[in-house]
């Protein structure tokens, strides 16, 4: 006979992280820890083999304690209920249906309460062969929202309210448990000693094999894929997406599919992407597990899958195996880690390959579909120091290599909307790092190209709005003919500058137009100031260097040209030399030639030179018409350009 338990739920605990432990003899078990609240939701089944009707399920609840686990030591005792095996027995249907039950303080508790929250149980006993329930929640469905539930006081059970129901489904074993029972076996073959004593270690192992036992005389019945999908959804919203592992990526892709659909395409029981996989390597013997429920702290889907891994030229055909665990898959990301164990290949068994595969949402494409993004990393853990660790890893990386690009050759053939590299519609980017690098090159070059170019327009536009100008106005008339420059500075060594002349006076301003890539322009320019009243006495000049019409231009020199201290003779023909770091560094100079003329008459100029040879103390020669006609021949220019009225 075996006794199937599930452990439902608990109320009104002591305690926010707990656990229940389970034990019938020397068998035990226990559930995950519930985290966060005083009432938790284990909904967890288990199955004892049951050889005396005298015996009692003994329920314990602990209090979970942090950084015990390594040690395994046990958490404070919450509280505890036994329930006689006989009181099940003694329904017809051998069922007890979710009962709540009062635990009971343990001896010693220093509390004078008795009772210390309840825990809600349900029961099932059952012969070979008999049918078994598959759905115990059902009474959660029906009874846990409502409050429903029969409360327990006692250890002695009254049927004749209990509704009857079929037995629960076996308890899915963790596939260490089952290793750890074969091992018990081997050890008992070998060693015929069976009256050492037998401590709580001894005591889990024992119960582990009967399990086993149960499980190998029993056929397990199985949810279907999209069932057990719902069920992971609803536990794995709280759980973080694993990172990649470090061995390397193995595949990054995108695809124009859902991410809940590529899931289904890739790891849905016979998928036809894993047959014609199979065909594609050469693989034979291959035999497909089915997903079932691996119950751990964190309950999660397993398969086991083995097939014989086709012979290459460096090794011959071996036979692997694959454990596939969903450790993450809550509708719209999914992480499946795999261990592929090959033991019969040279020193297989000093290492295990793990294989991740990360499937979540991709980008939202412009037509409205959704994409999904595939990563596939890998890894190897050794399980003992070897000489041929680097040979190994080398063989493992290869192999992989050429068996993942089979596989993603498959999967664009197959064609489940596949985003090549970084492609979308109407775009062709990229596909591998090297195409990345020289795109990233040629965009430089093409800014580069972009930048001289629209410089070049930028800089012919900025030709300055005012030079060339005839002044107007009544008064004294400033011209200003910008001939040259030597020996700008650059602010950049590997680049010329663009210069252009600024020259302000009486509060306005006249700009040359800009020079492209030199450190001796030549403008030839002539610059009038609008007629003043008062003749000025002061010229600032200002060089830039031309950066875009939004940029804020950086100044080469500047200088300062004042009227009285130089002849009209000297102002003719001056060399101006430019002050600033950058342009003494450089002896930086520009060549002008000024004018100052008074429309109004040839008497004004003379008052104004005999007031000024007062204030200065020497002669002042009025600028005769022959000099000013050779200027005029200098530059070619038409007679009414500099001819001053006289």
């Amino acid at each position: 006979m075996r006794l199937y338990v599930y452990v439902l739920e608990g109320t009104d605990l002591s305690t926010k992280d707990s656990y229940v432990k389970l034990q019938i003899g020397m068998f035990k078990s226990k559930t995950r820890v519930s985290k966060g609240t005083k009432n938790p939701n284990w909904n967890e089944e288990f199955a004892f083999r049951v050889h005396d009707m005298e015996d009692e399920l003994l329920v314990s609840v602990y209090s979970h304690e942090e950084g015990s686990g390594f040690f395994n030591v046990s958490g404070d005792l919450v509280g505890r209920v036994r329930v006689p095996v006989r009181s099940v027995l003694a329904d017809e249907s051998h069922n007890l249906p979710p009962t709540w039950f009062s635990l009971e303080r343990p001896k010693g508790s220093k509390s004078v309460k008795k009772e210390c929250g309840k825990i809600l149980l349900a029961l099932s006993l059952r012969g070979r062969g008999q049918d078994k329930c598959t759905n115990h929640l059902c009474y959660e469905d029906s009874h846990s929202k409502t409050g429903d539930y029969k409360e327990r006081e006692g250890p002695h059970v009254t049927h004749q309210d209990f509704l009857s129901c079929t037995a629960p489904s076996r308890k899915i074993l963790e596939g260490k448990h089952i290793v750890k029972a074969i091992a018990g076996r081997l050890e008992r073959l070998f060693n015929k000693n069976e009256d050492n004593s037998r401590n709580d270690d001894a005591s889990e192992q024992s119960t582990t094999l009967s399990d086993y036992e149960d499980c190998m005389e029993e056929t397990p019945s199985f949810c279907s894929f999209e069932k057990a999908m719902e069920k992971m959804e609803s536990m794995s919203s709280e759980i973080e997406m694993p990172n990649n592992l470090q061995g390397g990526i193995l595949l990054d892709q995108t695809y124009v599919i859902p991410s809940k659909d590529l899931n289904m395409f890739l790891f849905a029981p016979n998928s036809q992407f894993r047959t014609d996989l199979v065909d594609l390597q050469g693989s034979t013997n291959v035999q497909e597990g089915p997903w079932m429920w691996k119950s751990e702290d964190t309950p999660c889907l397993m398969r086991v899958v083995t097939y014989t891994k086709a012979a290459t030229k460096l090794v011959k055909a071996v036979k692997a195996t694959e454990e596939q665990t969903y450790t993450k898959a809550d509708g719209r990301e999914f992480a499946v880690h795999v261990n592929v164990s090959t033991p019969d290949v040279p020193y297989g068994n000093t290492f295990k390959i793990e294989i991740l595969y990360r499937i979540m949402p991709g980008p939202q494409l412009s037509s409205g579909e959704e994409s999904s993004h595939l990563v596939v990393s890998w890894g190897i853990s050794f399980f003992q120091n070897t000489m041929m660790r680097g040979m190994i890893e080398g063989g493992a990386r290869q192999g992989l290599k050429e068996s993942f690009d089979q596989f993603a050759s498959l999967l664009a053939r197959n064609r489940p909307g596949e985003l090549q590299g970084l492609e979308f519609t109407g775009i062709d980017l990229p596909d591998s790092f090297g195409e990345l690098i020289a795109c990233g090159i040629l965009v430089i070059l093409l800014e580069r190209v972009y930048y001289m170019v629209s410089h070049f327009v930028q800089a012919r536009f900025q030709k300055g709005s005012d030079h060339g100008i005839k002044a107007q106005g009544d008064g004294w008339v400033l011209t200003v003919a910008l001939i040259e420059s030597t020996n700008l500075a650059s602010l950049d060594p590997m680049v010329f500058p663009d210069p252009y002349v600024v020259f302000t006076c009486n509060g306005k301003t006249r700009t040359s137009s800009v020079k492209l890539q030199t450190l001796d322009p030549q403008w030839n320019e002539i610059l009038e100031f609008d007629a003043a009243e008062e003749p000025p006495s002061v010229l600032d000049v200002e060089v830039f260097d031309f950066d875009g019409p939004f940029d804020h231009a950086a100044t080469l020199g500047h200088s300062e040209i004042n009227f009285l201290k130089h002849t009209s003779t000297e102002l003719a023909d001056i060399w101006v030399p430019l002050e600033g770091k950058l342009a003494q560094s450089s002896q930086s100079k520009l060549h002008l030639r000024i004018f100052l003329d008074n429309n109004n008459g040839v008497e004004t100029i003379k008052d104004y030179l005999t007031k000024m040879e007062k204030e200065v103390g020497k002669k002042l020669n009025l600028r005769s018409p022959h000099r000013n006609s050779t200027f005029q021949k200098i530059f070619g220019l038409p007679p009414e350009e500099f001819l001053i009225s006289q």
